[in-house]
């Protein structure tokens, strides 16, 4: 979006993506979440996209989204904080139109290398 990071469009402190610092096996978890091949972690198959930048422990909170595949794009949508396993969405001053579409093709292979798929 305009080329601003995500946690600064949905201004979400200091949250970051939980890739490319965590250990490998975590790591792998999330981006299967992202690519819908397993289910999100936070019930009502909503996937973490942002953690806590010392833990990634949903604890300390989580922004999370809906991830749906369309038939020409994959869709990230429904943004909101949650915290812990709490399946209730703070969704307080977010912009609920926003969304994220990606082409299939280039979302899947951003994800190759690190899922192993």
């Amino acid at each position: 979006m305009d080329g601003r990071r995500l946690a600064d469009v949905f201004e979400v402190r200091d949250f970051i993506p939980p890739l490319g610092w965590l250990d490998d096996d975590i790591e792998r978890r999330f981006v299967l979440m992202l690519l819908r091949k397993t289910n999100g972690d936070l019930g009502g198959e909503r996937v973490p996209i942002l953690v806590c930048p010392e833990c990634a422990d949903y604890g300390c909170g989580v922004f999370s989204c809906l991830v749906e595949r369309s038939e020409s794009a994959i869709v990230w949508r429904d943004f909101g904080m949650q915290t812990g396993d709490n399946p209730e969405v703070c969704v307080d001053g977010l912009d609920s139109s926003i969304r994220f579409a990606f082409d299939p093709t280039d979302y899947y292979n951003a994800f190759k290398v690190r899922s192993l798929c």
